[in-house]
């Protein structure tokens, strides 16, 4: 985490902790990361927890673990190369506006980070590198609730790491609030 994203980091805290009267929810989904610099797709197993703190504005935390590397392997040239999520994380600020009563659209900003690992051969020759990358990341999503507290979640995120090494990731989850009115 970079030393500019700490106020942000913060204010939330502070905004979370000052919400005595906040309505908390949590989600625990999948997430399918598209990686545009080594042309990669991961999948993890996420978890979101959050707290509204106002009707339309909110912060949330994300945790995700990856499940599903991806490998590439070309015997031909006497190359390979796989790519593992070990895991990442977030904390974003949220907006939502309501669609219906059980249905809402919400969009979200914020930094986060990702632990990846690289494993590339060539003609015998192997590396093996674990690496760190921040993330500023916003995006776009939907849920519905079907049973009262009890709901889905859909959401695209982009996370624009350093350089030219975004990803995209689509996510579908289970979404369950937790009123503390």
């Amino acid at each position: 985490m970079k030393l500019a994203q700490l106020p942000l980091l913060a204010a939330a805290f502070a905004i979370a902790g000052s919400a005595q009267a906040a309505d908390l929810y949590g989600s625990l989904g999948y997430a399918q990361f598209e990686t545009k610099q080594l042309d990669t797709s991961l999948g993890a197993v996420q978890g979101r927890f959050g707290a509204r703190v106002a009707p339309h504005l909110g912060i949330e935390g994300e945790l995700a673990f990856g499940v599903d590397d991806d490998q590439v392997d070309m015997p031909v040239l006497g190359y390979a190369w796989s790519e593992e999520l070990k895991h990442q994380a977030g904390l974003y600020a949220v907006g939502f506006l309501p669609i219906t009563e059980n249905a809402e659209v919400f969009a979200r900003l914020g930094f986060g980070y990702a632990k990846l690992n690289t494993k590339a051969s060539y003609l015998g020759q192997s590396i093996d590198v674990d690496r760190t990358e921040d993330a500023f990341s916003f995006g776009v999503g939907a849920q519905y609730f079907f049973a009262g507290a009890n709901g889905v979640r859909i959401d695209y995120t982009r996370h624009e790491f350093g350089g030219d090494a975004p990803a995209d990731a689509w996510a579908v989850a289970y979404v369950r609030k937790f009123s503390r009115r």
